[in-house]
């Protein structure tokens, strides 16, 4: 950890607007229980990047496990507020109401948030690859496909990213174990047009995840789920690069 806190000081001293590295640190000093140094980083975080998600559902954790569970609310609401459709946000929001006795906001939430999640395995199929095949009829085929990988590694990202410690989540798991058949449907499209270098830069980017994915025989296991968490996050920052 002392490692890799000292090489994002470094970056951010050369770059102080770098979001991802303030961000890649409050994780560490998260980790190692530094929680008020993490919630100055993901204030810092939201400064820059207002529309990042996980600053605030992430300070909103630091800040449950810190007993401060109105602050929770708060960050939970906040992440919300940007995007309504974001399940467990709700969940652990209603599991911050239910610590102030607020049983009633909890219940409500926790309803939200299996109607988000059932709605979201209805209608999840193909809705990246109907645009994908939308844009293509209209010749612009390569920006689609980028726009599709783009797309599910960020929703993947968010997903695998708030349930990196609640393996003993089923239907999260169970939407993270799904994926796999979405990125064998982008695979085949990639391989398609892998001629083109561009396009075989995302298959060299999306690859080891596919590896990892592909080495699961039945059951998504904890360490398998780790694997895919490490793996979505190192192809998102490639993405954004």
């Amino acid at each position: 950890y002392n490692k890799a806190l000292d090489d994002y000081n470094k970056v951010i001293e050369i770059d102080p607007d770098n979001a991802i590295t303030f961000y890649n640190r409050a994780i560490v000093e998260t980790e190692i229980g530094d929680y008020n140094k993490a919630i100055d980083d993901y204030d810092k975080v939201s400064e820059l990047k207002p529309q990042n998600i996980l600053s605030y559902y992430n300070k909103a954790g630091v800040k449950f496990e810190m007993k401060d569970y109105k602050g929770a609310i708060r960050d939970y609401s906040k992440a919300i507020m940007i995007f309504p459709d974001f399940a467990v946000a709700y969940l652990n929001r209603a599991s911050a109401k239910q610590q102030i006795n607020d049983i009633q906001g909890a219940v409500e939430d926790h309803n939200i948030a299996m109607k988000k999640i059932s709605e979201y395995k209805k209608n999840k199929k193909d809705s990246l690859f109907e645009s994908y095949n939308s844009l293509n009829k209209n010749g612009k085929g390569d920006l689609a496909l980028r726009m599709v990988a783009g797309g599910w590694i960020e929703a993947l990202y968010l997903t695998t990213h708030v349930s990196e410690n609640s393996y003993n989540n089923y239907k999260l798991v169970k939407i993270i174990f799904e994926q796999k058949s979405s990125l064998n449907k982008l695979f085949d499209v990639l391989n398609e047009k892998k001629d083109n270098p561009s396009i075989q830069e995302l298959i060299d980017i999306f690859t080891p995840l596919k590896k990892t994915y592909d080495s699961i025989q039945g059951s998504l296991t904890e360490d398998q789920l780790k694997k895919i968490i490490m793996e979505v996050e190192k192809a998102r920052n490639k993405l954004l690069q």
